[in-house]
């Protein structure tokens, strides 16, 4: 599958034709001149007990160059709660 300079991830495709994100092309996030580590905020995301899965990927701004955009689903028997 050929790449493309807007994906972020790199994607497989399966025999049944289901594809697969194996891997990122970039791991660091440069938000405001800081270097960010995907990885690391998804190690404290799972952290939390009612993360089942984690990503972080970036988002382009025009202000500070790019900025973290997480998500996680939660398991429906473990409703998030607040951080303190």
């Amino acid at each position: 599958m050929p790449r493309s300079r807007s994906w972020a991830s790199v994607p497989e495709r399966d025999d049944d034709g289901y594809l697969y994100i194996v891997d990122r092309i970039k791991d660091v996030i440069v938000s405001g001149g800081e270097n960010i580590a995907n990885p690391e905020i998804e190690r404290v995301l799972y952290e939390h007990e009612p993360v089942l899965e984690a990503s972080v990927v970036r988002r382009p701004v025009d202000q500070s160059g790019e900025v973290p955009s997480p998500t996680w689903p939660c398991a429906p028997s473990r409703p998030p709660r607040p951080i303190s």
